[in-house]
């Protein structure tokens, strides 16, 4: 039997029609920890390795989040006990570089098999380090700067799964530790982080943008918070620099800033609602920030956030006072729509993504697939009439 799903009339007659940009807490991670590591795979979002204390207890631990049920499942831990390595999916396979046991800094690089549930050890890293950012561009992975055991570094590695080995690629313009990368289209952002002379390490704002193609950098416009050990991450064509730690006060942020590579400038989002220095992944429209340290140590914290949206406009600069209606209120099994000039209406969900539409007045709550969705929050547009007219459903 389907969920119910109530909805409610948000908007009528806007230029731009918007929402969410919120924050809801979603189901704890089994393993409290810090300087973990995540990525998301097929949907779901493994959360690796980290500090269980925050005072050096590093953890092999393997966690699995599902979104879609809002539940947890412990997997094979690591071959090697480790915080702060970088992580990077290929090809449906997770790779874990580097990192520290809370001592020596580590060159090791595991792969683990989401099918198979097991890890096997690969070449390992050049440069042996910790805090480094890890993204996958085309197949390969690309390990940038972090802590060697001493001051930061600027390189640039990549490792090639395929062929199990690495290159040195164009250093980094600016040389840090503690940093955020995410990918958007075919290029890498790396974001924030700890730089400058050792003793005398100030956080940085810092944000330059790599081409894997050409192997070159380009300088991006900084954040407007200097801080480090941050969640990156894209979302419908935008970065999101999302908490982190500025060491230089000793406090740990719930910052949300988001870059429009548009413009090359930064916006103010809404915070977490918990102060940390998070993992996370973002997964269909949504982006999650697990665990981390906050002010008093590890945390086992699930937030999901979900950034505004923009769907549609209004036509020709003509406003017209309708109304359109959805009934039941809540419904099981079917959704009819009322409206007097009724028009095209489809199904969106929270990222803008269509779904589906409504055929005769009709939704029966499935996409173009003909698939039952998950209950959440979707929006029906009507289109092609004044004014655009929206529903909210939650």
């Amino acid at each position: 039997m389907r969920k119910l799903m109530s909805f409610i009339i948000i908007a009528a007659f806007l230029l731009g029609i918007c929402w969410a940009d919120e924050w809801q807490a979603r189901t704890p991670m089994p393993t409290a920890r810090g300087y973990l590591s995540s990525v998301e795979i097929g949907g779901k979002i493994y959360v690796i390795g980290g500090d269980s204390t925050g005072s050096g207890t590093v953890v092999a631990t393997n966690e699995m989040y599902d979104p879609a049920t809002d539940s947890w499942t412990t997997k094979a831990p690591m071959l090697t006990a480790r915080a702060l390595p970088g992580i990077a999916e290929v090809n449906g396979k997770i790779y874990v570089i580097g990192g520290t046991t809370g001592g020596p800094v580590l060159n090791t690089n595991e792969e683990y098999d989401t099918l198979t549930d097991s890890w096997t050890t690969k070449a390992a890293m050049p440069t042996a380090r910790c805090g480094a950012g890890a993204v996958s561009v085309n197949g390969k992975i690309y390990v940038i700067g972090g802590h060697p055991g001493y001051g930061h570094v600027d390189k640039v590695e990549e490792y090639d799964p395929v062929t199990n080995t690495w290159s040195t690629k164009t250093p980094m313009p600016t040389s840090r530790a503690y940093l955020g990368v995410a990918e958007m289209d075919g290029k890498i952002y790396a974001v924030g982080g700890i730089s400058g002379p050792i003793p005398g390490w100030y956080n940085v704002a810092t944000n330059e943008m790599y081409d894997p193609v050409a192997n070159s950098w380009t300088a991006k416009a900084p954040m407007s918070t200097t801080r480090h050990n941050l969640l990156v991450a894209e979302l419908n064509g935008k970065v999101y620099a999302i908490g982190g730690w500025k060491s230089g006060s000793s406090s740990v942020l719930n910052i949300n800033e988001e870059y429009d590579l548009s413009t090359d400038s930064w916006i103010t989002k809404t915070p977490m609602s918990t102060a940390r220095i998070p993992a996370g992944a973002e997964v269909n429209g949504k982006i999650y920030a697990i665990g981390g340290f906050g002010s008093s140590g590890p945390l086992d914290i699930n937030e999901e956030y979900s950034p505004t949206v923009e769907v549609a406009e209004k036509e020709n600069g003509t406003l017209h006072h309708s109304s359109i209606y959805a009934l039941p209120n809540p419904f099981i099994d079917h959704l009819k729509i009322l409206c007097p000039d009724l028009g095209n209406v489809c199904i969106y969900d929270i990222s803008g993504k269509k779904v589906g539409q409504v055929n005769n007045g009709i939704w029966n709550g499935r996409n173009s697939e003909g698939k039952e969705v998950q209950a959440g929050t979707y929006f029906l547009i009507s289109e092609g009439y004044n004014p655009v007219k929206v529903i909210k459903l939650k």
